[in-house]
């Protein structure tokens, strides 16, 4: 099955990727809704022709920058070597022009050289591994967002608050990333929603709750109402794609303490939705 790939259609153009049967620890992400639900929204908010400059991350298999072709200007990078080969050859079969493909922690921040050199209105898009993972190395490392999901989100936060302090010649920077976020119900409150404050300004930034669209996928489909009782983390121990049969419980005992672990700490609720930050 090395030479196997999986093959869908996204914005009218065609994206090979890495199916479930790829081990997770190499595995490049599967699916296209989470793609499709951030250009849905840029669509909905007037913000799919804005764009000067378009980056992305944590591209994956390039669905965001290959999709969006009519942008200048398209970066996309990711810190899997096997991502970054399935980004550049969907480039060429889709004929993407102006797009730059490299590797790149987002840990350590966008490249220097792009933070000295971009110009004009730069639209960062999104979608970091999200889910949350009870054990190290419970979920492929295309899914997993640490213990409480929102690792790699922080990180990419930090990062392009990091991009903006330094740039000085964009003349305007957007965020519109896709999360998971611990929530409370009673008031309201999301975890990723307050971080985003505190890193860009109580005044730029907004939280849309995706309500009409299911979460926590489990055997390849997302069936639990969004937002989600944190009660339900475990049933992601069930999942044959991404938990090994040896460790699965291991994973469910793992899962079931989690659970305890942040209602203890005032979250009671999963949510899924878009962060829209206006950083500059």
């Amino acid at each position: 099955e090395e030479l196997q790939v999986k093959l869908c259609y996204h914005e009218g153009k065609i994206h090979f990727t890495d199916g479930l049967w790829v081990p997770g620890s190499i595995r490049v992400f599967p699916f296209i809704d989470e793609s499709e639900r951030l250009i849905e929204y840029l669509k909905k908010n007037k913000i799919y022709h804005w764009a000067d400059v378009l980056i992305d991350p944590a591209t994956g298999c390039g669905h965001h920058v290959n999709a969006m072709s009519h942008i200048n200007n398209k970066l996309a990078l990711d810190i899997n070597i096997r991502a970054v080969a399935y980004c550049d050859l969907n480039r060429v079969i889709n004929d993407t022009k102006n797009l730059l493909v490299g590797i790149n922690d987002i840990s350590d921040g966008i490249p220097s050289l792009l933070t000295q050199s971009l110009g004009g209105k730069v639209l960062f898009l999104v979608n970091m591994p999200f889910a949350l993972s009870p054990k190290k190395d419970a979920l492929p490392l295309s899914a997993d967002g640490g213990e409480t999901g929102v690792k790699h989100t922080f990180s990419a936060m930090q990062a392009i608050k990091k991009f903006a302090d330094s740039n000085t010649k964009a003349k305007a920077i957007r965020l519109c990333i896709l999360n998971y976020s611990l929530g409370n119900s009673k008031n309201g409150s999301w975890e990723t929603l307050e971080f985003a404050k505190e890193t860009f300004g109580i005044d730029n930034v907004e939280f849309h709750l995706l309500e009409d669209e299911k979460m926590w996928r489990i055997n390849g489909k997302k069936e639990q109402d969004n937002p989600m009782d944190i009660e339900k983390l475990h049933l992601k121990a069930e999942c044959r794609f991404y938990v090994n049969d040896l460790r699965r419980d291991e994973v469910r005992e793992g899962y079931k303490l989690l659970e305890t672990k942040i209602r203890d700490k005032g979250w009671n609720v999963l949510g899924y939705g878009i962060i829209d930050a206006k950083v500059r």
